[in-house]
């Protein structure tokens, strides 16, 4: 087991989950993998990687991921072929490639590279809509999990309409009303949406009902077409867009969605789930927090092929 005694008390802290720095679970990386049996009821998820919101962003300037994050993705691709089911990889030709070049595309079951932005949208601000654009080359059931979240256990989905990772609250910093968008007329919000209804991180997003996938990819592209120029702090029109229209739409056909973290107490320990979130910064600022990190990330997907021997790795 990686060793963190030679860290700094808050960087001991923050690995063991004991303080919060925008990871979630963080405790979980030291623990032993649970020896529960994969679900009886597999569930394929997917990874999603479109390169489009980088290139708009950086210009022609390769893409790279940290080694911190291309070790969270394989973790979690590994583990959720362990207790949840098969995991594929949605991405384009680009990204394809540069999985290919670090190794990363052998933990996937398959690479589909069909993903492209056939709405012309502008990418910088809907930075997520690789997301959407996949779910669109789904059909419920169906599960999308960010390649920072790494769920430890099968996920209890039985019979479940809509699950998400939390339920976020409303606040203006976040999610202002609806007059705050800059909208082209030919777009009004629709007059029976729950303007109350609490927003759902899509950081893990199950969708068990066709229906509701449908509609939400419906109003979510119509948003994110017919949105002109809204002021942006770097996430308000994306969470409306993808997190917040989700809830709404579920509350119109009164589903009561499954979440699996309490959001106003995310210090808890969390044994179903890490989540990296925006700790990554952190982790990448400090090479000491990220060397142990990787040696736990390399210690797990160690032990999870040795017990399943499915999968060759390539480490960079």
């Amino acid at each position: 087991m990686a060793d963190i005694g030679h860290l700094e008390t808050e960087a001991q802290d923050f690995l063991m989950g004991r303080i919060f720095c925008g990871a979630v679970g963080m405790e979980n990386m030291f623990a032993p993998l649970s020896d529960l049996p994969r679900s009886q009821q597999p569930v394929p998820a997917c990874h999603v990687f479109l390169t489009a919101p980088f290139y708009r962003m950086c210009g022609h300037e390769p893409y790279s991921m940290s080694l911190h994050e291309q070790w969270t993705a394989r973790l979690s691709a590994l583990l959720w072929k362990r207790y949840n089911g098969p995991i594929h990889l949605i991405t384009d030709n680009d990204g394809a490639r540069y999985f290919h070049e670090i190794g990363l595309d052998q933990a996937y079951d398959s690479v589909q590279t069909d993903l492209w932005d056939c709405y012309g949208l502008n990418q910088e601000k809907f930075w997520a809509s690789g997301k959407l654009l996949a779910l669109e080359r789904l059909q419920a059931p169906c599960m999308i999990i960010d390649m920072d979240l790494l769920v430890w256990r099968p996920l209890p989905l039985r019979g479940e309409a809509l699950a998400a990772a939390h339920i976020e609250h409303l606040s203006d910093r976040v999610y202002p009303d609806t007059d705050y968008f800059i909208m082209s007329p030919k777009y009004q919000f629709p007059s029976d949406w729950d303007y109350t209804a609490e927003p759902l991180n899509t950081s893990l997003l199950y969708l068990g009902h066709e229906e509701l996938r449908k509609e939400y990819l419906r109003e979510a592209f119509r948003f994110m077409r017919y949105e002109r120029d809204t002021p942006d702090n770097g996430s308000i029109c994306m969470t409306f867009a993808e997190q917040r229209i989700l809830a709404m739409c579920a509350a119109r056909r009164k589903l009561n969605p499954k979440v699996f973290l309490d959001y106003d107490n995310l210090i808890a320990a969390q044994p179903l789930i890490t989540h990296t979130w925006s700790a990554k910064r952190l982790i990448s600022r400090h090479p000491d927090v990220e060397a142990i990190f990787v040696a736990c990330c390399k210690e797990k997907c160690a032990e999870l092929m040795n017990n399943t021997g499915d999968i060759p790795q390539k480490v960079e």
